[in-house]
């Protein structure tokens, strides 16, 4: 989820934008903690958490697929990988 926050400004020519951005930097650390969002430096630095529950395959999607027939075993998949790059970029 995101949250726009609209700040109408109008610039004059040869405004300093520096002043500007620290402006809005202030408004926007004014505003994060009060929604409890997590700042971007967090967001990057936490590990994903992979549940079981993540590994099941939805049932419509099983039933998309099932009339799909595995690939054969003797199938060289790095092989027809590289056939079809050299198709594709002849």
């Amino acid at each position: 989820m995101s949250t726009t926050i609209n700040i109408p400004v109008e610039v004059p020519y040869g405004y300093d934008f520096n002043q500007l951005l620290t402006k809005v930097a202030d408004y926007v650390r004014l505003f994060v903690p009060v929604t409890g969002q997590p700042t971007v430096a967090e967001v990057e630095q936490a590990e994903p958490v992979i549940t079981e529950a993540d590994l099941v395959i939805d049932p419509a999607v099983e039933a998309m697929f099932s009339s799909v027939p595995p690939l054969s075993p003797d199938i060289d998949i790095r092989q027809e990988y590289g056939k079809y790059l050299y198709e594709k970029y002849k």
